[in-house]
């Protein structure tokens, strides 16, 4: 068996249906409390949990078939304080991997903020 490459798991975005690998997506998780965005799984989460490319129109997709149109913008707002507050962790510790993971996580604040613009230009007309 020598030579075979380890194998990576492929998953679906749930706003386009495009395969990718896990490191490619982001992964939002619904629980009864609140939706939560993640960079990758936690280990231990509770919930229904999908997976969503790097995408705003991908990520406004899917957390239109998650939640109701009303809660949208309070789901995007708590996710982003979220992730600014990870990012800001993960920079104080510096661990093994890190620059990827901010660097994911600052794409994926950006998409969000694209997707909060367009939701509450829409529910201004």
């Amino acid at each position: 068996m020598a030579g075979r490459f380890p194998h990576k798991g492929l998953r679906s975005c749930a706003g386009c249906r495009t395969r990718k690998t896990k490191d490619k997506l982001l992964f939002l998780l619904k629980s009864e409390q609140r939706l939560a965005v993640y960079v990758s799984r936690p280990v231990g989460a509770f919930g229904r949990g999908t997976y969503c490319c790097l995408d705003a129109g991908c990520l406004e997709r899917v957390l239109k078939k998650l939640c109701n149109a009303d809660s949208v913008e309070e789901i995007i707002t708590s996710s982003m304080e979220f992730m600014t507050q990870r990012v800001h962790f993960i920079g104080l510790t510096k661990g093994p991997g890190y620059e990827p993971i901010v660097d994911k996580l600052g794409r994926a604040t950006r998409m969000m903020e694209v997707v909060l613009m367009a939701h509450r230009k829409r529910r201004s007309r």
